[in-house]
């Protein structure tokens, strides 16, 4: 690592490194070095992200990328596409996590994507088939039946996604 500050600061083959897993070994092995020089620079950003959001974002999903496996940084990624008010790639993000979450954790997964689906991207018909899964692994699932009637109440919802939630209710 090298001093910056007065603090010590880990090179990025380090982090990794350190990490324990083979594949981010593995991936440390094979990242170039202009690779390291930004993502030194990403943590660097990443400490103070609110000057520059768009670099900041983009070096923490490509090490996210790298090591898949970091809660502590898919949080940070979390937390900024929320202050940003990237809804999109939040969603993705999450989705993303399904494959390989506990199964205990997907329904709740599931529920935010649905969620902020209709609260945020104002999209009813993409929150209304995430409830159906969620209805298939979960039958009667409280939250999402108030996702369900939410949808009907919704009077800037699209018919048909209102008549999908209201089949839903009845089924």
């Amino acid at each position: 690592g090298e001093r910056r500050g007065g603090a010590l600061v880990p090179q990025p083959q380090q982090i990794l490194v350190r990490r324990g897993t083979h594949g981010a070994f593995k991936a440390a092995q094979e990242i170039r070095p202009a690779q390291v020089r930004l993502l030194d620079e990403a943590a660097h950003i990443a400490k103070d992200f609110a000057d520059q959001p768009d670099r900041a974002l983009y070096y923490m999903a490509t090490l996210l990328d790298i090591d898949p496996e970091s809660s502590q940084l898919r949080s940070s990624l979390e937390r900024l596409y929320e202050k940003q008010g990237r809804w999109p790639a939040l969603v993705d993000l999450w989705r993303a996590q399904i494959p390989t979450a506990k199964a205990s954790e997907v329904s709740e997964i599931r529920h935010r994507i649905a969620s902020t689906l209709i609260e945020r991207l104002g999209d009813h018909a993409a929150s209304l088939e995430e409830i159906r899964t969620l209805l298939e692994t979960s039958p009667g699932n409280e939250a999402s039946l108030a996702l369900l009637e939410r949808i009907l109440a919704a009077p800037e919802a699209p018919a048909p996604a209102r008549m999908g939630a209201l089949g839903l209710l009845r089924g």
